[in-house]
C-alpha cells in the first residue's frame, strides 16, 4: 500500500515578489508472504515430484514486511521571475 499526501500554496507580497510552499509526505507498506517446500533427496531418478522424497519434506513460510515514510517540504521565493531562491 502507498500512501502520498501533497499540499501547495502560493501568493504575492506585491507586483515584484512571489512566494509558494509545499508540503508533503509518503508512506510505503509492504508485505510479502512467502513460502516453499524442499525435497532433499528423491527416492526414483527422474520424476521430480514431492512424493518422490525419500527424506522428510522440508517446509519454509516467512513473513516479510517493510515500510518507508518519506517527508517533503519545498519553498519557493522569486523576483520578478528573474532571481529564484
Amino acid at each position: 500500500m502507498n500512501s502520498d499526501v501533497l499540499l501547495s500554496y502560493a501568493d504575492e507580497i506585491n507586483s515584484s515578489w512571489k512566494y509558494s510552499l509545499n508540503i508533503g509526505a509518503n508512506r510505503l507498506d509492504q508485505k510479502i508472504n512467502y513460502g516453499y517446500t524442499e525435497a532433499g533427496s528423491i527416492s526414483t531418478s527422474g520424476i521430480y515430484t514431492l512424493e518422490n522424497s525419500r527424506v522428510p519434506l522440508r517446509e519454509v513460510a516467512k513473513i516479510f514486511t517493510k515500510r518507508i515514510k518519506q517527508w517533503l517540504c519545498l519553498w519557493k521565493l522569486s523576483y520578478r521571475s528573474i532571481l529564484i531562491l
